[in-house]
């Protein structure tokens, strides 16, 4: 019997391991699996320029995106019984996929491996929203292997936040923000607000990231703004571990450290209230995900959404905020915080198209607009 190569062994076993003999592609779990598997195949290959154009590798590579595409096809069936949360993001996962697949296909290699790099940014996204207590198996299964264990550190961590490895992606998070360990520590910085997010969203844990932003704020070499920015997210981390929320008040208590985050914040692009958005969007995710039958209720927990993304979110092409934005508006455009939500969804959007001579919205774009703006303006 030949042989495989190495690269296709390891891509041959890690497509195979999510598969179930009785249920193949027939709920939403043994889909997400899938991906998950298709992803362990990809990602290592595509960290390592040289293993991504190996011929050698192409087949692995070819199988592993056409699973990629049909399981995401399958996810995003799969979405539309869920919550609208969930929909935007199975979408976006599967139009990444599309076009991940089709630059692969073209030959366009470089943005194929490009693209399934910034794609696990969805899958964080998708798996953060919600509290998650437990690690995944198939996860654990896939960062184990020889690939992955080489890849750079942060590069590392995100690939363990998205394949649901939250202990290990928690711990490599607390050894890159450590002082003795951090050698450029303006660069970590950037990492607490992703390390904060697993603690705060998925575990639930306020109390266990006060000592480790603690110590990163007496690094040496610190800016003085990180350092002061770290203290107060200590402070806003250390005061809401005291409080408690019972199960029904969710979209109240979101609803109050909104509009108590906009408080602390002492500028347009200050991140004091970081804490604050982070607990309040896992509390509306939760209220969502319930069930809200109200409908001006639900609009609102979607607006409150958008702009706590604004404030907490870094996938900027995932375009969250502006999802949430504007399904709270086409719920309810009577509302009295109806024209602050359109405000902020043309800001949103007027900085993500902007370019060097101004806004240059697509048609799409500025259609949806004019739409909304004309629903905000009936409703008052």
């Amino acid at each position: 019997m030949k042989r495989l190569p190495m690269v296709l062994a390891v891509a041959v076993a890690l497509l195979s391991v999510a598969v179930s003999p009785t249920r193949a592609g027939d709920d939403l779990t043994d889909s997400m699996a899938r991906i998950v598997s298709s992803l362990g195949v990809l990602l290592p290959l595509s960290f390592d320029e040289a293993a991504w154009a190996d011929p050698a590798n192409a087949e692995a590579i070819g199988a592993a995106l056409r699973q990629l595409v049909t399981t995401s096809d399958r996810v995003r069936d799969h979405a539309t019984d869920r919550e609208a949360s969930f929909d935007h993001l199975a979408i976006s996962l599967a139009v990444d996929a599309a076009v991940i697949e089709g630059a692969w296909r073209s030959g366009a290699s470089d943005e194929a491996r490009w693209r399934i790099q910034s794609m696990t940014e969805t899958c964080i996204a998708c798996h953060s929203r919600m509290p998650d207590l437990d690690d995944s198996e198939l996860g654990r299964r896939i960062t184990a292997t020889v690939e992955v264990q080489k890849l750079d550190p942060r590069a590392r961590a995100g690939l363990l936040a998205a394949t649901r490895s939250w202990e290990e992606a928690l711990i490599l998070y607390e050894e890159l923000l450590a002082p003795d360990q951090t050698a450029r520590p303006s660069e970590a910085f950037w990492l607490i607000p992703d390390y904060l997010e697993l603690c705060v969203r998925v575990k639930q844990d306020l109390a266990r990231p006060a000592p480790i932003l603690r110590a990163y704020a007496r690094t040496e070499g610190l800016p003085v703004w990180m350092r002061d920015a770290t203290m107060q997210w200590v402070a806003g981390l250390e005061d809401l571990a005291k409080r408690e929320v019972t199960a029904g008040t969710e979209l109240a208590v979101g609803r109050a450290l909104i509009a108590e985050a906009r408080t602390l914040d002492r500028f347009p692009a200050d991140r004091t209230g970081l804490p604050h958005y982070l607990l309040a969007s896992s509390l509306l995710h939760r209220a969502t995900a319930s069930g809200i039958e109200d409908p001006e209720l639900l609009a609102e927990t979607y607006y409150l959404l958008g702009l706590a993304e604004s404030h907490v979110g870094v996938r900027g092409w995932l375009f969250q905020t502006e999802f949430y934005l504007e399904k709270a508006i086409r719920l309810a455009p009577h509302a009295s915080w109806a024209p602050v939500a359109f405000a902020a969804l043309e800001f949103h959007a007027a900085v993500t198209w902007s370019g060097p001579e101004g806004p240059e919205l697509p048609a799409d774009v500025r259609a949806t607009l004019d739409e909304l703006r004309q629903k905000v303006s009936e409703g008052r």
